[in-house]
């Protein structure tokens, strides 16, 4: 036996091993005299073990080699990253801010309990300074200078300017309007930001999962996100419940608009009326309340396409004249009425059986007709099997529809509750835009049917009040406004 102290090192051309790991022809291996007898020095007597190279372990070179590793550059970790709730982000931010003055004032101050509205509202605008300085620094640092922000900016076309809460807002010419603050001068938010998308995904879940032009309407209240529609529309594609509810089905083209869909009216002179349901609610509060059906009642106006709901009972002709009565009272006494005749539900399902048989029966439109006759009601039937021809109320039903299983799918509600809801969908409806939403920050509200129904968007936020100012103290749309705000 051998000790590794006694091993040494075979060079590659004395190592007989080497020929075969390398390639040699079988006519160079049989004339091999390595392979034959190996290294000339085991051979040689004469040479002894101490003439034979050795590996000085003190000699080890280093080697050096290049490596190269690539990492993405990270600016920072966004704080608002880990959160998917807008209130929850606002109100996380309020509590540390609580938290950090009582620690700084040493004070008794109270940690725990309800958050109020003002510290709610400190806190938004912490998380939108701390937004515009991380995205809008040059511009910031431009007017607070005095100057003005670079015309390569992509906010120059909106003349921005710093408000008195420190805040990047639109410039615009609206100042002299009676607006709100946030409205005559919406905040300036960052295109790619979380934030941002937490703040449209917010406003989308307020108004009840509505679509782009509705949500960009509601955003547009008190926000200026640049490319704020694509932003949004990318947003709604990602929504769960917005993309459970909006199947692809084919569409018909239609023909020319009936005159009454044409032609200048007041509200709900010309009303369409069309039944959707059923709907299951609660008969009460308590756990085993057993599942009762209900139906909403939906009169739509032909010339506004405002909407009213009346949750009903039941499919009976009682029921239906008073939901009618209900309308009146609310809305006004309409000239014409249409609806469907009945046999429009001949295809339906099981479900909308009490629907045709209700509309089917001659002695339920006779006397609808007769109720109203005395009032100069005039009722129309749209022509059998024909349901495009009431496609403005079945529009209206489908919208309804949409927004009332998006939020109360699998909620058990009562009849008053889902009473409430209706209403507030109802709202919604009413306070969606008429036309498209305009990009330039200088044009006023946009028009919705609830302009036409109490002189704004239902779901827009209340103006300020004006009585306790006097009279000779007010212009002439304060003037009015106050009446308004009086009535």
């Amino acid at each position: 036996m051998t000790s590794i102290n006694e091993w040494n090192h075979v060079g590659t051309k004395e190592n007989p091993a080497d020929l075969l790991s390398r390639g040699v022809t079988p006519n160079d291996l049989k004339g091999s005299e390595l392979w034959w007898n190996g290294p000339r020095w085991l051979q040689d007597d004469d040479k002894t073990q101490s003439e034979i190279q050795k590996v000085d372990e003190n000699e080890i070179y280093e080697v050096i080699k290049p490596v190269l590793i690539a990492m993405p550059i990270q600016n920072g970790i966004d704080p608002f990253a880990k959160f998917s709730m807008f209130n929850k982000l606002v109100r996380v931010v309020a509590r540390c801010i609580r938290f950090a003055r009582a620690c700084k004032q040493e004070s008794e101050q109270k940690l725990s309990g309800p958050l109020s509205s003002e510290e709610l509202e400190h806190a938004r605008k912490c998380i939108i300074k701390k937004e515009q300085r991380s995205a809008f620094f040059k511009e910031l640092g431009a007017l607070r200078e005095g100057g003005e922000i670079s015309k390569k900016s992509r906010l120059k076309s909106i003349n921005p300017f710093i408000s008195d809460d420190g805040l990047l807002r639109v410039g615009g010419r609206l100042q002299n309007s009676h607006l709100q603050h946030d409205a005559k001068h919406l905040i300036v938010l960052p295109h790619r930001s979380r934030f941002t998308d937490l703040i449209i995904e917010h406003e989308h879940r307020r108004i009840l999962h509505a679509g782009v032009g509705a949500t960009l309407a509601a955003v547009r209240q008190s926000y200026w996100p640049p490319r704020a529609r694509s932003t949004i529309k990318r947003i709604i594609h990602k929504c769960v419940i917005c993309f459970k509810s909006r199947p692809r089905i084919s569409e018909q083209i239609m023909g020319n608009l009936p005159i009454h869909r044409v032609i200048p009216s007041k509200p709900f002179s010309s009303t369409g009326v069309d039944f959707c349901g059923p709907l299951y609610v609660r008969d009460g509060k308590r756990r085993n309340s057993k599942r009762i059906k209900v139906y909403v009642a939906v009169f739509v106006c032909m010339a506004t396409k405002a909407v009213h709901l009346e949750v009903v009972s039941d499919m009976t002709t009682e029921t239906f004249l008073n939901a009618f009565k209900c309308f009146i009272g609310r809305q006004g006494k309409p000239a014409d009425v249409f609806s469907d005749n009945g046999t429009n539900f001949v295809g339906a399902n099981r479900e909308l059986e009490e629907l045709r048989v209700l509309f089917a029966q001659e002695e339920h439109r006779s006397k609808i007709i007769d109720n109203n006759a005395m009032d100069r009601i005039r009722w129309h039937f749209i022509p059998s099997r024909a349901p495009h021809f009431g496609g403005l109320w079945k529009a209206a039903v489908k919208s309804f529809k949409t927004q009332f299983y998006k939020v109360a799918s699998d909620a058990s509600l009562t009849f008053e509750e889902a009473s409430t809801l209706a209403i507030q969908i109802e709202a919604i409806l009413n306070s969606r835009p008429m036309t498209a939403m305009s990009s330039n920050p200088n044009d006023m509200s946009y028009l919705t049917a609830g302009h036409f129904l109490i002189g704004s968007a239902i779901t827009s936020y209340p103006e300020p009040g004006l009585a306790h100012l006097k009279i000779n103290q007010l212009s002439r749309w304060q003037h009015v406004e106050e009446i308004r705000q009086h009535f």
